[in-house]
């Protein structure tokens, strides 16, 4: 059997396509080799993906203007940078929930 990237996927559906996107840089694990395949999307994983996607490169050292989005926080610059290109507007109250999950129905539509 093929040695897998991560311990978690060995015997899962999508190890295939897991290592695919790992591959092409689009999907990263969690550490210690673990990826947690049924684990739910964020709305910051979600964009990182997106961005890595489109091959969008990211500003470093930036600033959010959303308020929930600071500096301490590894999706900052992405969350920046996606603002920045009119991505994401973030909602009503100026946030952008980035621990919220996502439906797979909205990561199809989107």
């Amino acid at each position: 059997m093929k040695k897998t990237l991560f311990k978690d996927v060995k015997s899962h559906w999508a190890r295939k396509y897991i290592e695919q996107l790992t591959n092409k840089k689009i999907v990263k694990g969690i550490g210690n080799k673990k990826f947690l395949p049924n684990s739910n999307v964020t709305r910051a994983e979600y964009i990182a993906m997106l961005m890595r996607t489109l091959n969008i490169p990211v500003e470093e050292n930036t600033t959010c203007s959303l308020k929930d989005v600071n500096k301490e926080n590894w999706y900052n610059n992405v969350v920046a940078t996606a603002v920045k290109k009119g991505f994401i507007t973030g909602y009503s109250d100026n946030t952008f929930r980035p621990d919220k999950f996502i439906s797979r129905l909205y990561k199809v539509i989107k």
